[in-house]
């Protein structure tokens, strides 16, 4: 369920208030300011859905997922990731590769990746931390255009591009030399 109009600490109080109750509820996705998502079972998200404003949020939005990703729900998948990565063969970077669970570069890709399974995607803290280290140029790549959206509302003034076919790839490549 996304949480619109709440921040990290209110999202992770929330969360953990259900986790007391024996409920499971985690922090899934601190997308941009005023929208945290998170992950639970349907008995959590209904609980949340119930109790949301009483607890300081201002609107829950259940979301049309196919599981509780980046949650302590998807362990099952860790091993069977891991087991799959060990087959493929990763170069070093020729260029930083950002971690949305850490906010920072790092260098063992196939790590990082079988972390995203089951810790929160903290998506505009990447982007404040890229920022930061003077990255300013930001492309979505796929349908849509949520994460240009996003990071438009986690930093003031980034250039956000979008190629969601392959109609808009020159453009966009053009647009950013």
């Amino acid at each position: 369920a996304a949480l619109i109009g709440a921040d990290v600490e209110l999202a992770e109080t929330v969360a953990g208030t259900r986790r007391r109750d024996d409920g499971r509820l985690w922090v899934a996705n601190i997308n941009a300011p005023g929208q945290v998502v998170v992950a639970g079972g349907a008995a959590d998200i209904a609980w949340l859905t119930k109790n949301g404003r009483d607890l300081g949020v201002r609107r829950v939005v259940p979301l049309k997922v196919a599981g509780a990703f980046h949650s302590p729900f998807m362990e099952p998948a860790v091993a069977e990731f891991r087991a799959a990565l060990a087959d493929v063969r990763f170069s070093d970077p020729r260029f930083p590769v950002w971690s949305n669970v850490s906010a920072t570069p790092v260098s063992e890709v196939a790590v990082a990746l079988a972390a995203q399974i089951t810790s929160s995607v903290r998506f505009s803290e990447s982007l404040v931390a890229m920022k930061a280290a003077g990255i300013d140029r930001f492309v979505h790549v796929g349908p849509g255009d949520v994460t240009a959206n996003m990071a438009k509302r986690s930093l003031d003034g980034a250039e956000t591009f979008v190629v969601s076919d392959l109609s808009s790839v020159e453009s966009v490549a053009r647009a950013i030399q």
